[in-house]
C-alpha cells in the first residue's frame, strides 16, 4: 500500500480498516488479531495523552496535550463576539527525520 504523491490525484485517507489490512498483508496476521492490535495501540495512546503524558515515536513525531485558554472569538455568520471555552488539544510535532523524508531531503 505505497502511496505516490501526485498533484493531480488526491491521496486517499488511511483509516483503521486500511491499517488492519496492512497488518494482515505485511505480517500475515489474522484480521481479528490485527484489529485487536490496532485498537490496543489507539486505546493506549488515548490513555497516555489523557493523563497528560507525551507520546514519543523516534524518527516520526511526538504527541502531547496543550491547554488552550479562554479567549474571545467571533461568530462568522452573525459577527457576534463570543467567549471560546478553555480546552485541551493534541499537539503533533514531527521529528527532523520525518520532516526531511516528507520533503524528499532523504
Amino acid at each position: 500500500m505505497t502511496l505516490a504523491i501526485n498533484k493531480k490525484q488526491p491521496i486517499p485517507n488511511i483509516g483503521r480498516a486500511q491499517l488492519i489490512e496492512k497488518l494482515c498483508e505485511e505480517h500475515g496476521f489474522d484480521k481479528k488479531v490485527s484489529a485487536q492490535l490496532v485498537e490496543t495501540i489507539l486505546e493506549t495512546m488515548i490513555e497516555v495523552l489523557t493523563t497528560g503524558q507525551t507520546l514519543k515515536f523516534n524518527g516520526f513525531a511526538s504527541l502531547s496535550i496543550s491547554q488552550k485558554i479562554k479567549r474571545p472569538g467571533r461568530n462568522p455568520r452573525t459577527q457576534e463576539t463570543v467567549m471560546i471555552a478553555p480546552r485541551r488539544v493534541v499537539r503533533l510535532r514531527t521529528s527532523e527525520h520525518f520532516y526531511k523524508r516528507l520533503n524528499h531531503e532523504i
